[in-house]
């Protein structure tokens, strides 16, 4: 074996060591799922329906979608982008009123609806819309051409709490389905919380991983003592490759 060969042997525990301190692995910074923390958005998965209470009322079929920032962390990039944006002129720096987006649908010619009745029950009262913002042009009219959709953002007059269990209302008909929503959502929370994590110790890794030939080379240049002494200060996260760093220059390998 060269001696260049046999160099990189003697310091590939030591370069080891940095390379795992450096790239931030284990347990520190990782986001408990009680802790109450977001994940940072774009590491979830879901659609837009995935989020969004479903009602049907006659020949009207009802989408709304909450557009706090809580629950879009939970949606896949490009949904994400597109209901932010649509939020963003709307938002305040309270979340005690989030905002809505309510669609409405049909097959048939002239559907008509009526915006100001779509209402929530939360926390056993009646949140009712404070202000609506049409999104599309035709919103006004109060119909649904065939086969089109009328969209708004709503913000309501009292505070709907989305971690709880919320009741839509439209007229007569009500949907009693956010508590299974939102436990998909919760899951999915979790989920983006460790792509976000795994993400970041990629990142961390890539600088480690590509300076590996200038930590052989800055070693191979210092004085012994310097380069053992700068061994045994590296923080490893590996206590594997950190004893064995260890018992490498005690060895006086070095």
């Amino acid at each position: 074996m060269t001696r260049a060969g046999r160099g990189m042997l003697l310091l590939a525990p030591w370069i080891a060591a940095c390379t795992l301190s450096s790239s931030g692995t284990g347990t520190q910074g990782l986001v408990m799922d009680d802790s109450g923390e977001l994940p940072p958005p774009g590491f979830g998965t879901l659609s837009q329906r995935d989020i969004s209470l479903p009602l049907r009322s006659g020949d009207l079929q009802i989408l709304v979608t909450p557009l706090a920032a809580s629950i879009l962390v939970a949606t896949a990039p490009d949904t994400y982008r597109r209901l932010e944006a649509l939020a963003a002129p709307y938002r305040t720096d309270s979340e005690a009123s989030p905002l809505f987006l309510v669609s409405f649908f049909s097959d048939r010619p002239d559907a008509r609806f009526a915006a100001e009745e779509v209402q929530f029950v939360s926390g056993g009262l009646r949140a009712r819309p404070a202000s609506i913002h049409p999104v599309t042009p035709r919103w006004g009219s109060g119909r649904v051409a065939q086969r089109e959709t009328e969209m708004a953002v709503y913000v309501f007059d009292r505070p709907v709490d989305l971690e709880s269990d919320i009741v839509l209302h439209y007229g007569l008909e009500q949907s009693t389905e956010w508590p299974a929503i939102l436990t998909r959502i919760q899951a999915e929370r979790s989920r983006a919380r460790a792509r976000s994590v795994g993400a970041r110790e990629k990142e961390a890794e890539r600088p480690a991983s590509s300076s590996y030939f200038e930590i052989f080379r800055e070693c191979v240049r210092a004085p012994i003592p310097r380069c053992a002494a700068a061994v045994r200060r590296v923080p490893s996260s590996s206590a594997r490759a950190a004893g064995v760093a260890r018992r490498s220059v005690s060895a006086g390998v070095m």
